[in-house]
């Protein structure tokens, strides 16, 4: 079994060193992942690293001053191009000849954060299970038990008095 200081180092090390780790630990991550493959859909072999420039670029101007992110209003442009920069040479994104293109690692990324949402709601799912069956089991106890019997009487069986059991409200 794995101790918690080995799993911590682990996961410490592949923060730094996974490429997919990197890119979801990133401040701006949100908005880059969501810009690129917004534009990935769109594009069949790659895409223009310009166009890419643009939409990041357009993309941090609507979120200048949101605390999250960190995006000044000066020159969203100057900062696109600094964190398409800096997704190519940590290999989370390739450009060749004016293309960018997806590598794993920005796949990865992706499935992951899309999976997060599925996460969510089977979680809420699976919750709202529990509580529909814990309901039914109660319904259906409370149907086994009249709510009052016959006060006397013969049983089905030969001989048995039947007395009344009246289950509590």
């Amino acid at each position: 079994m794995t101790d918690i200081r080995e799993r911590t180092d682990a996961y410490i090390q592949a923060r730094h060193q996974h490429p997919a780790w990197q890119l979801l630990a990133a401040r701006r991550a949100p908005l880059v992942l969501s810009c690129l493959q917004t534009l990935f859909e769109e594009g069949q072999n790659g895409i223009d690293f310009e166009g890419a420039l643009q939409a990041l670029g357009d993309l941090l101007s609507q979120h200048a001053n949101h605390p999250d992110f960190d995006v000044g209003a000066d020159d969203p442009v100057s900062l696109a191009r600094k964190e398409l920069r800096e997704w190519i040479r940590r290999a989370l994104i390739v450009e060749r000849e004016g293309r960018v293109y997806a590598t794993d690692a920005l796949e990865e990324a992706l499935r992951f954060v899309a999976g997060l949402g599925n996460r969510v709601m089977t979680s809420t799912a699976s919750r709202l299970s529990v509580v529909q069956h814990e309901i039914e089991r109660v319904e259906e106890g409370l149907n086994q038990r009249p709510v009052c019997g016959p006060t006397s009487g013969e049983s089905k069986i030969p001989g048995v008095k039947q007395t009344a059991r009246c289950a509590s409200p």
